[in-house]
């Protein structure tokens, strides 16, 4: 027969593992190594306006991932050698929620983000229409991504990876397609091995 304090302590856990169903984060279509949400989730979206992947094959060892389609990308961590891209975390900012004020934040990781090759870039997100990145591209050889790059709205390009020695197979997204809000792709144990992005769409 239970008693009162085993009543008591099951009704706290079954409180606490609802509390952790409802701060999920929407649309994470597939596993992913790492994946943290802080604050209610930012709105998930299809991802309609699509480039890549690149490989547009998965390589061998890799698992696919998608994050699907976000609002203001707040925080860019990229983490790389020069044998190659290791991973990317992503924080999202979005101002749909029910006042239409306060910020929602979901942030999504891929690959490894250890060691100590990492460049962090930082926005403070006050407008919602502001969305750094425009474009992405980079080289890949047949085990996956060796160098990446992204270009924002004043055409400044940030580049990462074996620059020095790229693969000669590139790739770049289409210009005047809106902001990247959203990514997908694949990664194995050790390397982002693939990556894709979702746009926002020209601006009306």
């Amino acid at each position: 027969m239970a008693t009162k304090g085993m009543t008591i302590q099951l009704l706290l856990l079954g409180l606490l593992a609802a509390s952790f169903v409802a701060s999920g984060v929407h649309g994470a279509r597939a596993p992913s190594r790492m994946l943290v949400a802080q604050g209610p989730p930012v709105r998930f979206q299809n991802c309609d306006i699509r480039y890549g992947p690149w490989p547009s094959k998965i390589p061998k060892g890799s698992t696919g991932w998608q994050d699907g389609q976000h609002a203001n990308m707040s925080t860019f961590l990229i983490s790389f050698t020069n044998q190659g891209i290791k991973g990317i975390e992503t924080e999202w900012v979005s101002f749909l929620t029910a006042d239409q004020k306060t910020p929602s934040f979901a942030k999504f990781a891929h690959g490894t983000i250890t060691g100590r090759t990492k460049a962090k870039i930082t926005w403070k997100v006050k407008d919602p229409n502001n969305m750094p990145f425009v474009q992405v591209g980079g080289t890949y050889n047949q085990y996956g991504l060796d160098t990446i790059s992204f270009f924002d709205s004043n055409n400044n390009q940030y580049l990462w990876g074996n620059y020095e020695n790229p693969s000669k197979t590139s790739f770049l997204s289409p210009a005047n397609k809106g902001y990247i809000v959203g990514f997908f792709g694949a990664n194995n144990k050790t390397h982002l091995t693939q990556i894709g992005v979702c746009m926002s769409g020209r601006r009306k």
